[in-house]
């Protein structure tokens, strides 16, 4: 009875010891459909309201609270950044990604900055986008939000 408890309480041990990912991670790994709009403004010219829809999926890189986050925006680019979860807080490196033509008159790259929160089967982000440092076309959109809700099976 004794070796039944202690073979017990070592499998425990192993399993939490080699849980590299914390709750928080382990529930938002998945693949989410998205759609974000914002108020695009470039350079002096009017401001354009702009939507975009896609997929988006969290992969753990085991490693506590890392994870990445991949966008596939539907008939665009794809694009990438690492985040980390804590408690119902997202916060994602800063990425560079194209703003595509329907929004503007040609393909441009902007920054991207922000927060997110991690829900019930929904992530929310709000971006903000603005111009690279050497950029001399400046572009803004400080209230991008984008909303994801996760696919199920």
């Amino acid at each position: 009875m004794a070796k039944t408890k202690l073979l017990f309480l070592l499998t425990l041990v192993i399993s939490f010891v080699g849980c590299k990912d914390t709750a928080q991670v382990r529930s938002a790994i998945g693949t989410y459909s998205y759609k974000s709009s914002g108020t695009l403004t470039v350079d002096s010219l009017s401001p354009v309201r702009f939507t975009e829809q896609g997929a988006m999926e969290v992969v753990s890189l085991k490693n506590k609270d890392s994870v990445l986050i991949t966008f596939n925006e539907l008939f665009g680019e794809v694009y990438a950044t690492r985040a980390s979860i804590k408690g119902k807080e997202l916060t994602f490196t800063p990425f560079e990604r194209i703003i595509e033509p329907s929004i503007l008159t040609q393909s441009m790259w902007v920054q991207v900055s922000g927060k997110g929160q991690v829900l019930d089967d929904c992530i929310t982000l709000n971006l903000e986008y603005h111009n690279r440092p050497l950029d001399t076309t400046l572009i803004s959109a400080t209230d991008v939000l984008l909303i994801a809700k996760k696919n199920t099976k």
